[in-house]
């Protein structure tokens, strides 16, 4: 009987303390990240979602590269997933005239049939407007397949927010930023 009652308090206890940690990361999420970064933080951060464009296009190359082997392909396309809000994000057909916004999805099954294109990032920044949970990134794209340059003028939103992670036994909030639509 006493143990029981014992399984039932720790269970209460367990119980209320993900209610707290939940309700934690729900207050994060509704303060955004202006309430919980300085702005120089931010900046950087800003910044190094720069890079994380640029790594999406240096994939997008390596998946229409003839001479990767399938194996290779599928674990870039996880990787790129890996980057983005979701799979059914909308982006720039770049494989198209003219160029009309389809899902990631899509992009990269295009991206993998075309042959070795090539991605140039120019221009880039990081406008200077923050919202509650994204900013914008823009920049100008220019696509290279075999003798055709197309230009592209993109802006897209970056995602910062809070995320319950698991460390072995213990969770912990952790800002994640992630790709989203291209406008």
């Amino acid at each position: 009987m006493k143990i029981s009652k014992a399984i039932l308090i720790l269970a209460g206890l367990s119980f209320s303390l993900l209610l707290k940690s939940q309700s934690n990361l729900s207050t994060s999420t509704n303060q955004g990240m202006k309430a919980q970064f300085s702005q120089s933080s931010l900046q950087a951060y800003q910044e190094s979602s720069l890079s994380k464009v640029e790594d999406f296009y240096q994939y997008l190359e390596l998946l229409s590269d003839e001479t990767v082997s399938q194996a290779l392909k599928n674990e870039l396309k996880e990787t790129i997933y890996s980057q983005f809000q979701n799979t059914d994000v909308q982006v720039y057909n770049f494989t198209e005239e003219p160029a009309s916004l389809i899902t990631l999805n899509q992009l990269l099954t295009f991206v993998e049939k075309d042959k070795s294109i090539k991605f140039t990032i120019k221009n880039e920044n990081s406008l200077k407007e923050i919202y509650s949970d994204y900013w914008i990134n823009s920049y100008t794209l220019e696509v290279s397949r075999e003798s055709e340059i197309q230009i592209f003028f993109i802006k897209q939103k970056v995602y910062f927010s809070p995320q319950l992670k698991k460390f072995g036994e213990r969770e912990k909030e952790v800002w994640t930023m992630l790709l989203g639509e291209m406008e």
